[in-house]
């Protein structure tokens, strides 16, 4: 079952509204999982590159591991 998906018109501009409430059946792969800490540790990255330069070249380097595992599962 995919996605049901909403369309509503608000002052004369259609949008539409993703219902994801089948979504929490779903477990998440662990590829998934590993895509999801990859771009948790880039944003965090980025954010400490703003104050903490060394901290977050250490979440850079792990977001790169991470990078690495992905490849790794994904060649197999």
């Amino acid at each position: 079952m995919g996605t049901l998906i909403n369309t509503r018109v608000l002052k004369g501009k259609s949008i539409i509204i993703q219902n994801h409430m089948f979504n929490i059946f779903k477990k998440t792969s662990p590829l998934q999982k590993l895509y999801q800490k990859h771009e948790q540790l880039l944003k965090d990255a980025h954010q400490l590159s703003k104050t903490n330069r060394s901290l977050s070249d250490q979440k850079h380097a792990e977001a790169e591991e991470i990078l690495n595992k992905i490849k790794a599962a994904e060649s197999k």
